[in-house]
């Protein structure tokens, strides 16, 4: 009988600062999620507090191609980095509350 283990990690960025990801000696990173934008009038708030614990938000505002920034930065690699800025997405809405990034990844063995 074979047991597999793994993790899934969230790392979260307010507008303007970045990401960084990392997994252990041995694993690669594989990205699943991303979002950029806003989803609450507040500005940039942590999304685990929000999100994975019921409350129900709109998606004021989001960038098309997160998935694809965060993949092509960073999927095979040991770690990299995102900065959450305007110019690197697709981003509708350039007015208003602070927008966030958020890459759920795992870490995958070679």
């Amino acid at each position: 009988m074979s047991i597999f283990v793994f993790f899934v990690y969230l790392v979260f960025a307010c507008e303007n600062k970045q990401v960084d990801i990392r997994c252990p000696s041995g694993t690669t990173i594989n990205i699943l999620s991303a979002f950029y934008g806003r989803n609450n009038q507040q500005g940039c708030r942590n999304p685990v507090q929000q999100t994975r614990f019921g409350l129900t938000l709109r998606n004021e505002c989001s960038a098309t191609n997160a998935l694809s920034v965060a993949k092509s930065n960073c999927n095979g690699k040991h770690s990299c980095w995102i900065k959450a800025h305007d110019s690197i997405f697709n981003i509708p809405c350039q007015r208003g509350p602070s927008k966030h990034l958020e890459v759920e990844f795992e870490c995958r063995k070679h």
